[in-house]
Parts: C-alpha cells; structure tokens; sequence
C-alpha cells in the first residue's frame, strides 16, 4: 500500500556519526540515529514500526553514501550460497517496537533491503520444505505479483546444503523494486505477499481452504495473477441490491456454486483481465465495503436461496490499495441438498417473484438445471417416498422474501 506523500520519511547517512538518521533527527543526541548490526555489522539494524515510512529512494542514496565511507562491507553468506549476490550494504529490519529495540538481541525480519551494484533490491529469506520446488516455479508463482508491483525478480536460489537430514531448503529471493514514491513498509507488504504465495506453493496447488486462508491472514494480494476456475470467481463491482433483479442475481451468483461439485470462494472488489486467454485475478477498481454489508448480503441470501447453504461464510478484507473486498466462502454442498432453489427469476425485462431459477456451475461456466433433471430428481424423491410409505410435505403458502 503506497502512503501519502507526506507520511513518507527521508532518511540519510551522516558521516560524523557513522549512523542513519530520518530527516530532521540528526541534530539530535546522537543515539537517535541508527547504528550496523552489532554482530553481523552488514547493514543498518532498524526496528519495523520506524523502517515502514523510509522512502526506499532516500533509502538507496543512504546505503550508497554509507558504503562509499566503509562503513558498512555487505555480507557474503560463503559457500551455502554461491550464487547469491553480495550486497555493498543493507537495511535489517528488527521485529520489534522502537520502545523494546535492542541493537543485538531484537530479532531479525526475514525481509530486509540490499544495495546490490548501487541498486536497492528487496530480499526475503523463506524456509521450504517441498524438495521439488525449484527456482523456475518461484518465478513463475511470483511473477503476477511482482508485475502488479512494477518490480522484477533479480535471483532466487536454494542453499546448497538444503535438506540436509531431513531439514527445510532455505531460500533467498532478490526483487528489483520501484523506487518511485515507495517506502520500506510497501516492500515489505510485497515480502509478505510472496512469502504467503510460497507457503501455498509449497503446500501444494492453491484451492479455496488455502485462498480463504490467505485473504483471513490480510494477504489478498496472494490472489492476484490466480486464474479464475471452478473453485474461484471474482467481481469487480457489488451486486445492487436495491433492486429485485440484483437480488435474485446475488442468489444465482451463489447457487450455482452450492450446486457444483467442490468448495469455492468468490470476491466482490477484485477485477479479472485476459492474461494469455485465461481470466486471471487483478486489484480492480476502488471498492469499500463494511461488516453491516457483510450481514446484509447474508441475509438476502439466506432469503432467496432454498435450502440454506451450509456453512456459508461472509467476510471483509482489506485490498493492497487501501480499499476492501467482499468475500464468500461456498463449501461443498451435501448431495442429498441439491438442487439449490433461487426464488425469483428474471424473465427478460420482468422480475417474477413466484417463479424459481436453478444454475451449477461446471468448470468457469454457468450452466441451467434443465426441466427433465429436475424432474428426475422429484420423480426420485417421491418414489423413495413411496417406497418407505412416507407422505410428500404438503406445501400451503409460499411468500415471497423482501
């Protein structure tokens, strides 16, 4: 999420006291500023909740100047990483406040940001533990989410001794970022995006327990460049549910995924683009949405769709952009439910409030429940009812919901 300008702070090195300091500190005593390491002694040792507003171009001059006067020599992690670049300097990131900051015993962010060849690179240290996964599938997992954030991937490699008696294959990731108007805590937002991305890829194939699981953990940017599919649909604007046409729609919407075949998950306030002929997840347009529109949309779902969708759940993300998405999780329906009835029905210009629709959804498609398979489906039921001389309910109103 790219801040205001003006919370965005400067930073810069001074040379007198070997330290960096924010723009308007260095006057001060000189323990304000920010000293190396005190064991690696490799890059600037900074706690989170000052490094999140650094704009990372001040940031790239101040690494650069501090390397000039040798005050810091990078790191070079020997042979466990042959090909991992030596940075000329860096800034670590201590997961800490500033108030409980200790300068050798705060602990370390896996994130950090590199001078490499006087170019400021994102890296993010992860652990793995699938042995199959190789540089090419990181890439090639990251890159959607790299595009949307005008950076690129530099270099991605395994230490040569990963898995070594059963253990986790550490891997280093380099980004080139967008320096433009950026700042250490939009790089390390993008950290967490690919961290979680790779969490998921080393798991296995992304699926809707995992994609609900990322958008609950804050990282909806983790579904950008996802294809849509039969397990997930997105929509770049809400339903108008200030219409009985946009009511029944918002039913259909998610019948058709309680008639299919698997658990989905679907997103109002994403945006989907042709990305090598497939529908592939993007931000969208701005979108904002609150928990009394989460409970609303419940509610006239629970209105409109017949039986009940079992554990539906509805929830309030906040998007990368400051906006927020509205999302639904449809587990698998029982058979046994099926078919999921929709009261109401658009018949081209008119709304017919006694009539009732039935859509599943097959692969990205939308497909109608024909009159002969419904038809199937009650001379079944009935004949099952006949069979253990059970009586059919007798139906005597039907009311239409508000």
């Amino acid at each position: 999420m790219t801040k205001s300008q003006s919370s965005i702070r400067q930073v810069r090195y001074v040379r007198s006291k070997r330290r960096l300091y924010l723009d308007g500190t260095e006057s001060k005593d000189w323990t304000q500023g920010w000293s190396v390491h005190r064991y690696t002694s490799s890059g600037f040792f900074v706690p989170l909740e000052v490094a999140e507003g650094i704009s990372l171009s001040s940031l790239r001059r101040a690494l650069a100047a501090a390397a000039d006067h040798g005050t810091v020599h990078g790191e070079s992690r020997g042979i466990e990483w042959p090909d991992l670049p030596v940075d000329s300097g860096s800034l670590l990131i201590a997961d800490a406040t500033e108030n409980v900051f200790d300068g050798k015993h705060s602990p370390i962010h896996p994130a950090s940001l590199v001078l490499v060849d006087d170019e400021l690179r994102l890296r993010i240290d992860v652990e793995l533990t699938n042995r199959s996964i190789d540089a090419q599938s990181v890439g090639v997992a990251i890159r959607p989410m790299l595009s949307r954030a005008k950076a690129s991937l530099a270099h991605c490699s395994v230490a040569e001794s990963a898995g070594f008696a059963g253990g986790n294959y550490p891997w280093a990731i380099d980004v080139n970022l967008n320096l433009r108007g950026r700042t250490v805590g939009d790089a390390l937002e993008l950290a967490q995006s690919i961290e979680a991305l790779l969490k998921v890829l080393d798991g296995g194939r992304l699926g809707d327990s995992a994609a609900w699981d990322l958008l609950e953990a804050g990282q909806v940017a983790a579904l950008f460049g996802q294809p849509e599919s039969e397990w997930l649909e997105v929509k770049s604007k809400d339903w108008d549910l200030a219409t009985e046409p946009g009511k029944i729609e918002m039913a259909q919407d998610i019948s058709r995924f309680a008639n299919g075949d698997v658990s989905a998950v679907l997103v109002v306030g994403l945006g989907s683009k042709k990305v090598d002929g497939v529908d592939t997840v993007h931000c969208g347009p701005p979108s904002s949405f609150t928990s009394r529109d989460a409970h609303r949309h419940h509610q006239i779902i629970d209105q409109r769709v017949y039986p009940s969708v079992v554990g539906l759940r509805v929830a309030i993300f906040q998007k990368p952009d400051g906006g927020d998405v509205l999302a639904f999780r449809i587990p698998q329906q029982p058979a046994e439910l099926k078919p999921f009835l929709v009261h109401g029905a658009v018949v081209g210009p008119k709304v017919e409030g006694a009539f009732i629709s039935i859509v599943r959804r097959r692969g990205e498609h939308s497909i109608t429940v024909s009159p002969q398979v419904l038809h199937a489906q009650i001379a079944a039921g009935r004949a099952f009812l006949h069979s253990t001389g059970a009586q059919p309910p007798i139906i005597t109103s039907c009311e239409t919901p508000t």
